[in-house]
């Protein structure tokens, strides 16, 4: 980056500053050999302790150069195409100023929320334009490399578990090299920490990006570093469209950065989390969410991620379960009458099924429901791993609501009448509309119930409300105005209450519809909780 400015005495500098990669290239007219050499070993000094380095130069320029530079600039407007030709001109013949190394503390916990990401099975990449000592420093530090890597790391091209691909001259080394890497992933059980820097970066992406996204994947953890804000976003693009046939799930990508130059990343993610901080506000303006830390990012990815999609999937799976338990019977008994139009439901009802009935104790459920306390969760971070590959909206789990209709609707239509076949001859159409009607409520309620982990006074008022409105319509429909609806309601609700072997059958259907579901929760609560002890004698190992 480059800034023009005068000084007290009227004279006009060029003063530049960026990677040392990029400006000393800049210098070698006015500055000697042992200066540059000087300043390159201070940068790399201070990449090994950590710190962010830039290089700083400059120039003196005319007022006759000053006027052609505001020309060049202006005729960028409409030919942008020259940008770098003309970025390359004004940045010429410089002389070195100097050499910085600024320390860039972490905030408060980032290493502990890292390491839990990725026990969540999380992938994390970072994207950095400091040089690749200080990369490996800070990865190190934030506990992204992990520490049986730390204590054998010398340097990074003498490490068994970090590769590195720096300063490729030419593309077919790039490719020898990252063939040679991939022979070493397939063939170690290690965690590999792979290190690529923007130039050997720009390479791959214009010749081999399909062998570089390969081998990027197969990493544990990758490190860029010497990047460009463009070359930022190359790379969430690079794995978006990547091929994943030999990947379960597909791949999704969460960006998180916290300056101007991490925009273009964050807007070509899936997911873009900008942090509010010393770095200014323009990450949290252009990302989807924004955050003021970095720690709280465990929360918002293992405790309100789980929460949500446990919520969305179940929300949308109940949608289409409460729409099937209601047309199905309606099909059933369209093939008893012969499809001579009679519904088995009164009109009334069907309206009120989905504005009251079955709306609210969903509605309160996808407000409050948690498989998981937040405690939970951020204890055990591998819970996550549970809906890795959208498990709870997968065609097994389609297969798995399909089974629990069918069962439902053979249990509402068929069951009874080998139970009840006699009494339901004799039953007229507003009694058997009512006992439909009744059982279709009880196991569209019932199955919220089964499907709930977290019961509080909101879950227990959705069914209250929805059972004490389903009561006050049938009250009204058949006790009170069932007369002006025609006649056919008329004391059937009550009728239908006062036999006992109704109530039982009710009962029996209950029980019968909420096995599948008391079994497979038990099985898979029994299933993640060895899961969990797996993890924990994991963790114990590697200590």
């Amino acid at each position: 980056m480059s800034v023009i400015v005068e000084d007290e005495d009227q004279r006009i500098f060029l003063i530049t500053k960026g990677a040392e990669s990029s400006v000393l290239p800049k210098c070698l007219t006015n500055s000697s050999s042992d200066v540059l050499q000087n300043s390159l070993t201070n940068v790399n000094d201070f990449a090994r302790q950590g710190y962010r380095t830039l290089i700083f130069a400059k120039r003196e320029v005319s007022r006759a150069e000053l006027k052609e530079i505001q020309k060049d600039v202006d005729n960028l407007r409409r030919n942008p195409s020259d940008t770098q030709e003309i970025y390359a001109k004004v940045e010429s013949n410089l002389s070195l100023l100097g050499t910085t190394g600024v320390e860039d503390q972490l905030q408060t916990n980032v290493s502990q929320t890292l390491v839990a990401l990725k026990e969540a099975g999380i992938r994390i990449w970072m994207l950095t334009g400091d040089k690749m000592e200080t990369a490996v420093n800070i990865g190190m530090t934030c506990g992204l490399i992990p520490n049986m890597q730390s204590r054998n790391y010398g340097s990074v091209e003498s490490s068994d578990s970090i590769f590195s691909i720096t300063n490729a001259p030419n593309p077919d080394w790039l490719i020898h090299r990252l063939e040679i890497i991939k022979f070493k992933l397939l063939s170690t059980t290690l965690e590999i920490t792979l290190v690529i820097d923007g130039c050997s970066f720009a390479i791959g992406y214009e010749n081999c990006r399909e062998l570089l996204t390969s081998v990027a994947i197969a990493a544990t953890q990758v490190v860029f570093c010497r990047m460009a804000p463009l070359q930022k976003s190359q790379v969430v693009k690079l794995i978006k469209s990547s091929n994943t046939k030999k990947i379960k799930c597909p791949i999704r990508v969460c960006a998180v950065g916290d300056g101007g130059n991490d925009v273009a990343m964050i807007q070509e993610a899936h997911v873009g989390i900008g942090i509010l901080g010393r770095e200014g506000r323009q990450a949290g303006r252009a990302a989807d969410f924004a955050i003021p830390e970095f720690q709280h990012l465990q929360k918002a990815i293992l405790v309100h991620g789980n929460w949500n999609y446990y919520r969305l999937a179940n929300l949308v799976a109940y949608f289409f379960y409460r729409s099937f338990l209601l047309a199905l019977p309606q099909l059933f008994y369209g093939v008893e009458n012969g499809f001579s139009g009679q519904p088995v439901f009164d009109s009334t009802f069907m309206m009120l099924y989905a504005l009251i009935f079955s709306s609210l104790p969903i509605l309160f459920y996808g407000f409050n429901e948690q498989q998981y306390s937040a405690e939970e969760l951020l204890r055990n971070p591998s819970l996550y791993k549970q809906y890795k590959g959208n498990e709870l909206m997968s065609l097994k789990w389609i297969f798995h609501w399909s089974g629990i209709i069918i069962w439902h609707i053979f249990l509402i239509v068929w069951f009874p009448k080998f139970i009840w076949a006699e009494e339901l001859q004799l039953m007229d159409w507003a009694v058997y509309s009512n006992f439909i009607s009744s059982l279709v409520l009880a196991l569209t309620d019932l199955k919220l119930m089964t499907r709930t982990v977290h019961f509080n006074w909101l879950t227990l008022l959705g069914q209250v409300i929805s059972f004490g409105s389903s009561l006050l319509f049938y009250i009204l429909t058949t006790e009170l105005f069932g007369k002006s609806l025609g006649g056919l309601l008329k004391f059937s609700y009550f009728k239908l209450l006062s036999r006992p072997d109704y109530w039982c059958l009710t009962f029996v259907i209950c029980v019968m519809a909420s096995l599948p579901d008391f079994i497979m929760g038990g099985n898979r609560r029994l299933k993640y909780t060895r899961q969990l002890r797996k993890d924990a004698a994991g963790r114990v190992t590697e200590l």
